[in-house]
């Protein structure tokens, strides 16, 4: 009906002479797009692989025919899509930091785009208000911009629901698209087990949340209906004619099995769809070092906006008749759950969190907005509205001056003093929405207190994502988020032996290299251009040496001129949260590790006297 209904409006449209015009909701849709293309792809390859990204690419490169001479794969990259996609690029072009990764960047782009395809159910402005948060939000957008398979599960699993349970069309079409998103998600790795088991705990606890739904279902339907999953009919899922589930059944498995095969070019990818099933079940057994406290602290910190509005939609929707935000809700609980007692937890997993949060939160501020024309008391919900935040702000800037003394100027405040006046102003916000409560209705106080938590909430979340991704602070392991990065200085010691080469052989990757020590995964892929240096049989001493700063130092035959570089940096604190948690929550400095490797070149390479000093590295921030 809706497709005839469709044609029948353009055909009127012809007869009538009026051309299509743009809507504003896809003017908001496109403008959404070009936003998330340019968070996800702008400066891919501003920040080098760390180590486990470096793994992913590695992989990757050795499969396409460009293997680093540093690095040995001892088994099957865990996340076939990725591995297969990636080769084909590195195959092409030349592999770089930022190609290893613009398949993850593209399916971000995509994941923010999911939205759209629930919009029939969700409802238009929610939708576009969902895509709005998966855009603003650091987790979404730094698995996006990480090389790794966790983008891809997370697009995979989003069609999969999003067509399967809210698109309502075509029942075929839907499951079709469903079975290819899932695919595409089996194929993803062991990111994809976690969603996977996110969804179906999400599917059970609504099952036990609305026995009495459920059952009055089940009679609705009759026997032949019984045996399906209970939860599935709470949504309203339109049941597709055998036919069309055999065909989305064929229709996973080639995308399943095409990706993980690279279209038939890089079978040994199949074995990676074991490998990842291993990997998942190891982290039931081998913690992955990201401990309980830090890991609940990241939604708070990284993702306020999703968080508190999700938690509005779920109190808003909890009596709802509709079952999609029950199920989101369970989803989003589910999800925390599984996170909180899988010891292989991750934070790209938090992504399986930030998902129905979206879409609950998206319902929430949609309903907030859709207040505003009825308010009457507008001069006094804005003006206490807008002093909650300038009071919160205030309150802020007192917390940063007494993490980092910016703000006592010529006058000497006492820290207390000035955490005092930061409680004092988070007092006064909430006073003042209480006045507005108790003056003019409540409804005002709520209507004040949910445009302010909107402003605060944002601002929050998006100089998360912006920090975590697009300044100094992403190079350093002063984040919660990351335990351990590669810093700029392994770009610097790849730098400086392309000078050496150059200027020893005329090519900047000619120079064969001695690693003394296994070289660490980022190491190794900076190094993939280079030889290693053999044997020589006379007996000559290597021309450049790499060694690990700290370790006994080589016994070399010749004289050579060294620095060290720092490559690395891994958290160094104890406890379960940075020192000085205000300070850390101002400046994200924290202790750290630093992991150095020291580049020794033989004093008589040709023009060596002549070459310029290496420049210093500077010590981590600790």
């Amino acid at each position: 009906m809706s497709a005839a209904g469709g044609t029948s409006k353009v055909e009127a449209g012809a007869l009538t002479g009026r051309k299509p015009t743009l809507t504003v909701e896809a003017v908001a849709w496109l403008a959404l797009l070009l936003l998330a293309a340019w968070t996800r792809l702008a400066a891919l390859g501003r920040f080098p692989l760390d180590d486990t990204e470096a793994v992913e690419a590695l992989a990757a490169a050795a499969s396409s025919g460009s293997p680093s001479a540093f690095w040995e794969q001892d088994s099957p990259t865990a996340t076939p899509s990725y591995h297969s996609l990636t080769s084909l690029l590195f195959a092409t072009s030349r592999p770089s930091d930022a190609l290893a990764r613009i398949i993850p960047a593209l399916a971000g782009v995509g994941l923010v785009m999911t939205p759209i395809l629930a919009r029939k159910s969700l409802g238009r402005g929610p939708a576009l208000v969902a895509g709005l948060i998966l855009l603003l939000s650091p987790s979404a957008l730094t698995i996006s911009r990480s090389a790794s398979g966790a983008s891809l599960a997370a697009l995979g699993w989003a069609v999969a629901l999003f067509c399967l349970i809210y698109r309502k069309g075509s029942p075929g079409q839907d499951l079709t698209w469903a079975a290819a998103g899932a695919g595409l998600a089996l194929a993803s790795g062991e990111h994809s087990l976690t969603g996977l088991l996110t969804l179906a705990l999400g599917g059970l606890l609504l099952s036990l949340w609305d026995r009495r739904r459920l059952a009055r279902a089940g009679q609705e339907a009759g026997r032949k209906r019984r045996k399906s999953p209970g939860w599935l009919s709470l949504t309203g899922l339109q049941q597709a004619p055998p036919a069309a589930r055999r065909l989305g059944l064929l229709v996973g498995a080639l995308v399943l099995f095409g990706l993980s095969a690279g279209a038939g070019l890089l079978p040994s990818g199949l074995s990676g769809l074991l490998e990842g099933v291993a990997a998942w079940a190891q982290g039931w057994t081998t913690p992955s070092g990201y401990r309980l406290l830090p890991f609940l602290a990241m939604l708070p910190l990284y993702e306020p906006l999703a968080l508190v509005f999700g938690l509005v939609g779920i109190r808003l929707t909890a009596s709802a008749s509709d079952g999609q935000p029950r199920l989101e809700a369970a989803w989003a609980a589910a999800a925390l759950l599984l996170l909180l007692i899988y010891p292989g937890r991750s934070p790209l997993d938090l992504i399986w969190v930030v998902l129905p949060l979206a879409l609950l939160g998206g319902r929430a501020i949609v309903a907030l907005v859709e207040e505003l024309p009825q308010i009457e008391a507008w001069p006094a919900v804005g003006g206490f509205g807008g002093a909650a935040v300038v009071l919160v702000a205030y309150a802020a800037l007192q917390v940063a001056g007494y993490a980092t003394g910016a703000l006592s100027f010529d006058v000497q405040l006492d820290f207390a003093l000035q955490l005092g006046l930061a409680a004092l102003g988070l007092v006064l916000a909430v006073l003042a929405l209480l006045f507005l409560g108790w003056g003019w209705s409540w409804r005002s106080a709520l209507q004040a207190a949910g445009l302010a938590g909107l402003a605060l909430t944002g601002a929050v979340t998006l100089s998360a994502a912006w920090h975590l991704n697009f300044t100094p602070v992403a190079a350093t392991a002063g984040e919660l988020w990351r335990r351990e990065v590669s810093t700029p200085g392994l770009r610097l010691l790849g730098h400086s032996l392309q000078m050496v080469s150059q200027a020893q052989t005329g090519s900047t990757d000619a120079l064969p290299v001695r690693v003394l020590s296994p070289a660490t995964p980022g190491l190794a892929w900076e190094l993939r251009e280079f030889r290693a240096a053999s044997d020589d049989p006379q007996g000559q001493a290597p021309q450049v040496v790499l060694t690990p700063v700290g370790e006994q130092p080589p016994a070399l035959a010749e004289d050579y001129l060294g620095q060290s570089f720092t490559i690395g940096e891994r958290w160094d604190w104890e406890g379960v949260l940075p020192p000085n948690f205000l300070r850390w929550l101002v400046t994200r400095q924290a202790p750290t590790e630093a992991e150095r490797w020291l580049l020794l070149v033989r004093s008589d390479l040709a023009g060596a006297g002549e070459l310029a000093p290496l420049p210093e590295q500077p010590e981590p921030a600790s």
